[in-house]
């Protein structure tokens, strides 16, 4: 399911959302698919990384999604804006792992 028509990149990690119907399916060619089990289909395409996803996260609301790559960037999506709100450059540190701290949230950290 997780591949559209003339995408053929291998899956490196899915993460389901909040919002149980939708997931992030991320792939070796750095994209990244919101997609909607309910229909099948592809809600939107998230493009930014240059090598490989290796770690995907839903903040609680599911309106925000963090991935890491292969490239060392952490990239925090806007999901309902569909876009990309900041990309953290970590360097040397491959990403296998992201997490949304619950109490960061409500206090105007991003």
């Amino acid at each position: 399911m997780w591949h559209e028509t003339g995408h053929r990149e291998e899956v490196t990690c899915i993460v389901q959302s909040p919002q149980q119907e939708f997931f992030a399916v991320g792939y070796a060619d750095g994209s990244v698919r919101l997609w909607n089990s309910s229909t099948g289909s592809v809600v939107t395409t998230f493009n930014g990384h240059k090598k490989s996803v290796t770690a995907l996260a839903f903040d609680n609301a599911g309106t925000r999604l963090a991935s890491g790559s292969q490239d060392t960037d952490l990239i925090l999506w806007d999901v309902v804006g569909e876009a990309g709100l900041y990309r953290y450059a970590l360097f040397m540190l491959l990403l296998d792992y992201v997490h949304f701290c619950v109490a960061c949230e409500g206090i105007g950290i991003k």
